[in-house]
Formats: C-alpha cells, structure tokens, sequence
C-alpha cells in the first residue's frame, strides 16, 4: 500500500457544509467589514424528536457586500471552513428559500 499523499493532495479536513434557517444576522464595521450569522439546524431523531442546533457562521471582506440580502428567516446553504473556534468560515453561501411573509 502507498503512503498517504504529499501535503498538497490532501483533502481539507476542515471543510463543512452546513444548512438551515438564519436566526441572526449582525454586520460589524471596523478595519475588517463582517458578517456573522447563526443558522438553525433542525435535526430529527429515528424516535421521532426534533432538536434545534444553533451554527455560528462569518463572512469577511467582500462577500460582506455580496451578502446584503441575508435576513433572519431565510433558509440558506453555506459552504466554508471550519474556524478555532467552531464556526464555519463561509466562503460561499446560497439563498435556499426567501424569508416567510407575515400574514397581513
């Protein structure tokens, strides 16, 4: 059997991909423009039960603008990085659903 792969062929363990409802958006100015979000993921037990896990996610730099449209109740996609401290750095995020209008 080979060894493992040099450094450049190895995958990113750090990879996560995570979906779900946004429960906050808070955009931050400063020398380094940033968004931070948690998204909702509901997750379902075989019994029949529902737990709601909150997921820290941030954006920085210029998909800090990109992002403009995000608002809490939309559902979204986010593809990134897991940080140090068990966030997900999003290096991309998507619109799943736009966010439930309130009956008048």
């Amino acid at each position: 059997m080979d060894e493992f792969p040099v450094d450049e062929h190895r995958p990113n363990v750090n990879s996560a991909t995570i979906a779900g409802e946004v429960a906050s958006v808070e955009r931050g100015p400063g020398q380094t423009p940033h968004l931070a979000f948690v998204v909702k993921y509901h997750k379902t037990w075989p019994q029949g039960g529902t737990t709601t896990v909150p997921l820290r996610g941030v954006v920085t730099g210029r998909r800090v603008t990109d992002l403009a449209w995000l608002q809490p109740g939309m559902w979204i996609v986010v593809h990134g990085e897991l940080t140090a401290d068990g966030a997900v750095y999003g290096l991309q995020v998507e619109r799943m659903a736009a966010a439930r209008r309130r009956p008048a």
